[in-house]
This record gives C-alpha cells, structure tokens and sequence, in this order.
C-alpha cells in the first residue's frame, strides 16, 4: 500500500465509494480520462483538490482526478446526482481556476473563492 501525503489529516467521504480531499503530492495518483492528471502548481508547496471513486472493496481506483490551478485548492464536499455523476465543492485562491463560459461567476474575486464543479460523468461508471 502506498500512501500519499494530504493537507488535512481527514479525508472527507460523503458517499461510500467516493472520495474528495486535499493533496500537496506532485505524484497523487489519477486514471486515464481523469479531467486533470498534473498537479496545478508542483513544486510550489500549494494543493489541489482530489476527487477518487474506489472500487467496491475499496482496493482499486475507478477514477481519480486532481481539481487546481496555481493557487491552492482544497476539496471540501462531494454529491452524487440521479445519474451518479458527482459535483465536488471546495475553495481556490487561483485566478485561473477551471471555468466554463456558462459558469455562475468565472472571475477570481480575492482570497478563497468556493467552485461546485460540473458533473464528473465518468465518477458514475
């Protein structure tokens, strides 16, 4: 078992088999299709937030992503929706966080801004 540093000495779980935290590691590990795979600033000492689905044992990933940019990012809640697709929430300090165009508010507004990010489709396989 390897075990990978996190910010926070918890890791949050809102739904059994997903799972959302805080990660300084510049090697936390991501799937292939993962919306991100990179740490936003490695390096730099700032954090990203994760969102990970486990398999049923909870001894595999099913997917796996990083959610940051250049500030520090920090994965606070987490929601399944009807289809299973999760909507993690949590806080940046990077300007360039994300966005979509059709975002409620795509500007970085000072200190910590909270995301609900758009649904992770590939979470509900």
């Amino acid at each position: 078992m390897v075990c990978y540093p996190l910010l926070q000495p918890r890791i949050v779980v809102r739904i059994w088999d997903h799972v959302i935290g805080t990660t300084r590691s510049p090697s936390f590990p991501t799937t292939a299709g993962a919306f991100q795979t990179l740490h936003g600033d490695a390096g730099s000492g700032t954090t990203d937030a994760f969102v990970t689905r486990l398999n049923a044992l909870g001894s595999e990933l099913v997917y796996s992503t990083l959610l940051g940019a250049t500030g520090s990012e920090s994965g606070e809640s987490i929601a399944l929706d009807e289809t299973g697709a999760a909507w993690p929430g949590g806080s940046t300090e990077a300007a360039n966080f994300p966005t979509t165009t059709a975002a409620f508010d795509p500007t970085h507004n000072g200190g910590d801004d909270a995301f609900l990010a758009a649904a992770l489709a590939l979470l509900a396989t």
